[in-house]
């Protein structure tokens, strides 16, 4: 399934939305917390008129399993340039609460901006190891199998049982189906991308996944 389908909300009523948390894009049966915030950020951009997300902080107080989900949207504050939004997403009860920062696409201007990063070098997506379906246990999770992420060799030491020493995690990531990579999808990257602290006695069953 697309992710812009998998995290879809519909309107109901006044100041709350609806959606169905998928089963298959999860890890160990919880819902991937980046794939839950894209789903409230769809709401509370929907509440903010359209606005995309520039900024958002989630709390999780509980984890959720597959099923329907309830987005309660609160407008905190509306300006020229920003609007402030708090949410709220329930299944039984609350599991998460937002307050985030949303705005409209070039609405900041056209000005110069100061960058102080660049893009990590990195060598072409088939020299980089990726997850591979294995039936040796629960790993790579159900959700790995929605999109294409590949590790840089230097990096990928800990996904194979091999230390490295270094707190560091480049790598491609893209989506099947040529879907293109918005702002919601970019939630659901930043947790779904191995974290740089993993260590290498993470318990993978069997082979490793990543080769």
């Amino acid at each position: 399934m697309r992710f812009d389908r998998a995290s879809a909300v519909t309107s109901g009523d006044l100041g709350k939305w609806k959606a169905e948390v998928q089963p298959d894009w999860d890890i160990f049966g919880v819902a991937n917390g980046g794939y839950l915030m894209a789903i409230a950020a769809r709401a509370m951009s929907q509440a903010a008129g359209g606005r995309s997300p520039v900024s958002l902080t989630a709390h999780f107080i509980r984890p959720v399993s597959s099923g329907p989900v309830e987005v309660s949207v609160e407008t905190v504050k509306t300006g020229r340039t920003f609007s402030t939004m708090s949410g709220r997403v329930a299944a039984e009860s609350d599991s998460m609460t937002l307050l985030g920062s949303f705005t409209e696409p070039g609405l900041l201007g056209d000005g110069t901006l100061y960058v102080d990063a660049a893009p990590p070098e990195l060598p072409p997506p088939e020299q980089c190891p990726r997850a591979l379906p294995s039936e040796d246990g629960p790993l790579p999770p159900p959700m790995m199998t929605h999109f294409e992420e590949r590790i840089h060799p230097e990096d990928a030491g800990p996904l194979q049982g091999r230390p490295t020493g270094k707190a560091m995690m480049r790598g491609w990531f893209r989506l099947h189906d040529q879907e293109p990579i918005d702002p919601f999808a970019l939630l659901m990257i930043a947790d779904a991308f191995p974290p740089a602290v993993l260590t290498p006695n993470f318990p993978w069953p069997g082979h490793p996944p990543w080769r």
